[in-house]
């Protein structure tokens, strides 16, 4: 089990907050989380997925977490999950050359396709700008959502605090027990239940069970899978 910090406050204690503000806010990376292999519905077949959030310093929450404690925290952002690929037309690569502020060459695209953790565990603290757009519910356009609509490089030398958030990192790929990784890296249930309903976590459990049976040996997690298209 490995994940980039493993202490810190509840996120499920936030009360519901008014809806960040449209426009370009400073922001820092605090949770890169690996969703394993999801089931992508309209192509039938599944793809490695990663969900990524930002706090956004200059918007802070104030709440009271279990303990009755009042505590002020910058707000978070994570609508983005990137399929896992540098397929040319793909939006992590997209964002990410926007985001590192130049265009990856043939040889960034092997490395990341021999391990990507190597670049997404650099994310984690990175500075940026993010536009934050507001769309209305397809169905209900009465709700609002605050959206990614775009990332941009943070200057160098731009003013910003520090990470505030407990910072995640999780890859089912670095666990022996995702499960207890989870628990242990305070992931949101919401996305725990992304998880649970990857293919890497369905086969872990299969793995998990025969081997217990047989042997009462763990055994080692699913490796992350590249996928190309679609994307």
């Amino acid at each position: 089990m490995k994940s980039v910090g493993s202490k810190g406050g509840n996120f499920t204690d936030f009360p519901k907050p008014e809806i960040i503000p449209a426009g370009v806010h400073a922001a820092r990376c605090c949770w890169v989380i690996g969703l394993g292999d999801q089931h992508n519905a309209m192509y039938e077949k599944w793809q490695p997925k990663v969900h990524i959030t930002y706090e956004l310093p200059g918007i802070p929450i104030t709440f009271e977490d279990k303990e009755g404690v009042s505590k002020t925290m910058p707000r978070v952002i994570s609508p983005r999950e990137y399929t896992i690929s540098m397929h040319e037309k793909s939006t992590l690569r997209r964002d990410m050359q926007a985001w590192l502020g130049r265009q990856f060459t043939d040889k960034d695209v092997a490395e990341f396709d021999a391990d990507p953790s190597v670049l997404l565990k650099s994310l984690i603290g990175k500075t940026c700008f993010l536009q934050v757009v507001h769309n209305p519910n397809k169905t209900d356009p009465s709700k609002i959502y605050a959206n990614i609509g775009a990332i941009m490089q943070l200057p160098e030398g731009s003013p910003i605090g520090d990470l505030a958030n407990p910072p995640i990192y999780f890859d089912m790929d670095d666990c022996d027990d995702p499960d207890e990784a989870m628990e242990i890296s305070k992931i949101p249930k919401w996305i725990r239940e992304k998880i649970v309903a990857s293919q890497d976590y369905i086969n872990y459990k299969a793995a998990f069970s025969v081997a217990g049976a047989q042997s009462n040996t763990s055994v080692p997690s699913v490796p992350l899978k590249m996928d190309q298209s679609p994307f």
